[in-house]
């Protein structure tokens, strides 16, 4: 006998586990196959990523979904440093960091929270001078899921708020495994780690179950549905198996030209280092490509001594060890000249080059290039979501959790419309069933 869920979500380190939990609160059933393993070989610090979140707008499904790891708040706000100085989005000299740089108060509003609106700020933002715009389009671009060599790649909509508490997690293993049985207590069904081998199809526009394999079974089951959400990118999907990835995503996989690596760094003690935030994002020349040494990010970790750094690279290059460690240094060197110090090392390379590119697997936080990311072709199945960096405007939990909505909205109206159906066909068969048994009484009274 198949085994069948109204609601499939197939999700990947936590990435459906609040749309799970929203729907639950709605009393709809929902299973959910966490296919972590199959993905390949990182660090829950990997898997977190450089962008930490801001918590304004969050829905309260969301934030606990987040809260689960105890994350920190970085009082100062998010951290920006560029080329004159710091720009700390909420700390007290935020306002004079602003008039430093000539941002326009319109333009800092946009960043701090209440984003362009209409179309005479778009095309200014589009046409106006770049000496005005510069720190939306940074911003924009910080979680942008496109790779570009034009430093006027930002975008101009789906900004977010960098005015908000900014929060940073620090993430393990154990964190995640909780996190799936807090979902099993109100009633998800979870199934993992499990592998997905196949889906069939109902048709040519519907879905209907998928074949799965336990971990450390030998034989298959399947997972009837009526609709799904998949988290997984296409290049994640194709890991997973090749003919899955061409039935659930016809138009192939968008293969990405860049994506964000992360190397661990040990920085000694000094008062530059003492002073550094929670996490800093930093910008040697706001003029040149936002990309290599002049966009990366410097987090702290639970060693004081021990810092984390992200930068974005060519995809056809993170695997290149002379490569990716040379961009590493050109890192090392920038924040050695803007500390005033020295002695700053490479504690452990980026997972890209200590492993193969077989065991890594496909980049969790994938940059596409901007015409084929608009270019590419959706799966147009009826009972089937796509939430990953090819659907949603940025990368990081808030645009992950932006897209995730739209889902979550549309399955709750579906099973709107699937309980009033079901109800009127059971008050029809109740009423048929008085009628015939009102019928029967007359007829034995005869």
């Amino acid at each position: 006998m198949i085994e069948s869920q109204p609601v499939v979500i197939v999700s990947a380190f936590g990435r459906g586990h609040a749309l799970a939990h929203e729907l639950r609160l709605q009393d709809i059933p929902v299973a959910l196959l966490d296919v972590s393993p199959s993905l390949g070989e990182s660090s829950a610090d990997d898997e977190e990523g450089p962008f930490g979140f801001f918590s304004q707008g969050l829905t309260a499904t969301e934030s606990q979904r987040l809260l689960e790891e105890s994350p920190l708040l970085q009082i100062q706000g998010f951290a920006w440093m560029l080329p004159r100085g710091p720009i700390e989005m909420r700390g007290a000299l935020a306002n004079l960091h602003r008039e430093s740089y000539g941002i326009p108060e319109t333009v800092w509003n946009w960043v701090y929270g209440e984003g362009p609106s209409t179309v005479k700020d778009h095309q200014y933002l589009l046409n106006g001078d770049f000496t005005e715009t510069w720190f939306y389009h940074v911003s924009r671009a910080f979680h942008s899921n496109h790779w570009s060599p034009n430093y006027r790649a930002g975008l101009v909509e789906g900004s977010l708020p960098f005015g908000s508490d900014f929060m940073l997690r620090s993430v393990h293993r154990a964190g995640h495994q909780k996190s799936l049985e807090a979902l099993a207590q109100v009633g998800v069904v979870v199934k993992a780690p499990v592998e997905i081998l196949d889906v069939a199809r109902e048709g040519n526009t519907r879905l209907k179950s998928f074949e799965i394999r336990r971990a450390g079974s030998d034989s298959t089951e399947l997972l009837g549905f009526e609709t799904a959400v998949w988290f997984l990118s296409g290049e994640e999907t194709e890991r997973l198996a090749p003919k899955l990835q061409e039935k659930l995503l016809p138009s192939g996989v968008l293969r990405p030209k860049g994506s964000w690596v992360r190397a661990r760094l040990k920085v000694p003690p000094s008062p530059p280092r003492d002073s550094l935030p929670l996490s800093s994002a930093w910008v040697q020349d706001t003029d040149l490509p936002w990309t290599h040494d002049n966009l990366f990010v410097v987090a702290r970790t639970t060693n004081a001594e021990l810092f984390d750094l992200w930068l974005r690279l060519p995809e056809s290059f993170r695997f290149q060890k002379d490569y990716v460690q040379g961009q590493i240094q050109a890192c090392v060197d920038a924040l050695e000249a803007r500390m005033g110090t020295s002695g700053i090392t490479l504690y452990e390379d980026p997972v890209t080059i200590r492993k193969t590119s077989v065991e890594v697997g496909p980049s969790r936080f994938p940059l596409y290039d901007e015409k084929e990311w608009q270019d590419y072709s959706h799966p147009k199945w009826r009972n089937f979501d796509w939430v990953a960096p090819e659907t949603s405007l940025g990368l990081g939990w808030n645009f992950l959790f932006l897209r995730a909505r739209k889902s979550a909205a549309d399955v709750k109206a579906w099973w709107l419309v699937r309980e009033e159906e079901r109800k009127k066909r059971e008050m029809k068969a109740l009423a048929q069933a008085q009628k015939n048994a009102a019928r029967v009484e007359t007829e034995s009274e005869k």
